[in-house]
């Protein structure tokens, strides 16, 4: 890695680099990203939706997702006022407030969950609540 980046600025081993790199480098290596995720106990629903943990945030007008495994990144999303609660829909024995579309599309990624399903970022995510 340290070959690959040598033309990289850097500061001993902290390396100034920007996303483009860093995709350019996670596809030269095909590597595996380690998001430091908040939890392993991911949910699917359809067999491909993961499930992302979501609590609503005060003042009840926006949800925060957990870590998303695909990009690192807590997600923000509209969390319907202070009537939230009718927008719940139960997928599968899971309360969530609907599908999401994808929001980290920089490159194509698979997620494979521990019990062994593989879910992708293009398929968007649920909002587990």
């Amino acid at each position: 890695m340290h070959e690959y980046l040598k033309d990289i600025p850097q500061k001993r081993e902290w390396f100034f680099i920007s996303p483009v790199q860093i995709v350019k480098a996670i596809n030269h290596f095909h590597s595996t990203i380690d998001v430091a995720l908040d939890s392993n106990d991911f949910r699917v629903i359809s067999g491909k939706y993961l499930v992302l943990k979501s609590r609503v945030r005060k003042g009840l007008r926006t949800v925060e997702t957990e870590k998303c495994p695909f990009c690192g990144t807590k997600h923000i999303h509209s969390g319907g006022g202070k009537d939230y609660k009718k927008n719940i829909e139960v997928q599968e024995g899971i309360r969530t407030l609907g599908h999401r579309r994808p929001h980290c599309l920089i490159k194509h990624i698979e997620f494979i969950t521990p019990n062994g399903t593989v879910v992708n970022n293009k398929d968007g995510y649920y909002l587990g609540i």
